[in-house]
C-alpha cells in the first residue's frame, strides 16, 4: 500500500491462459477506491486510527453487485482477516474472478506487503478455497522468511 492507499504489483506470474493474460493487464486506477484481498490484508493490519482515515478519506467504489462499499461492512471483513489470516475477494472487481491474499511480514514482524491467488470464481469451490488458502499462506510463509520473520520472535 502506498501513502497514498494505492497497490503497487511487484510481480505477476501467469500462467498460459485467457485469464491469466487478463489478469495481468487489468488496472486498478490509481486512487480508486476499491478494496481487493491484496487491500483487506493491508488494511487489517493497519492501526486502528490509520484505518479511520483511509476509511474515511472517500467514498469505497462498486465494480460489481458483490463490492463493498460500506465502511462498516469492511470493518467486520477485517475482523474476519484477522482472525483467518487470509482475505478473500469474491466477485467483488470483477464478477468472474475469486481471490485470496494474506500477508508478508518482516523481521521486525510488521506487515510489508502481501501475496495473493487468483481464479475464475467457477472454480473456486469450498474445498478449493482450502487448498488456495494453504498456498498463498505457504508462500507468504516463505517469503516472510526469507525477510528474517519468525513466528516465534513477532507477534501476528
Amino acid at each position: 500500500m502506498t501513502d497514498g492507499g494505492g497497490l503497487t504489483y511487484a510481480a505477476v506470474l501467469e500462467k498460459a491462459s485467457r485469464f491469466a493474460s487478463w489478469l495481468a493487464a487489468r488496472d486498478v486506477r490509481p486512487g480508486s477506491r476499491v478494496v481487493l484481498a491484496l487491500g483487506k490484508v493491508l488494511l487489517a493490519q493497519l492501526p486502528p486510527d490509520e484505518l479511520d482515515i483511509r476509511l474515511s478519506a472517500r467514498p469505497l467504489e462498486r465494480m460489481t453487485d458483490q463490492s463493498i462499499t460500506d465502511p462498516a461492512e469492511l470493518r467486520r471483513q477485517l475482523d474476519d482477516v484477522r482472525a483467518a489470516g487470509v482475505a478473500w475477494e469474491q466477485c467483488e472487481s470483477n464478477p468472474d474472478v475469486a481471490c485470496v491474499a494474506a500477508p508478508v511480514w518482516n523481521a521486525q514482524g510488521e506487515n510489508v506487503a502481501a501475496m495473493s491467488i487468483s481464479a475464475p470464481a467457477t472454480r473456486v469451490t469450498p474445498e478449493r478455497r482450502e487448498v488456495l488458502s494453504a498456498l498463498v499462506t505457504g508462500g507468504t510463509r516463505k517469503l516472510s522468511g526469507l525477510l528474517g520473520y519468525s513466528p516465534r520472535r513477532s507477534a501476528m
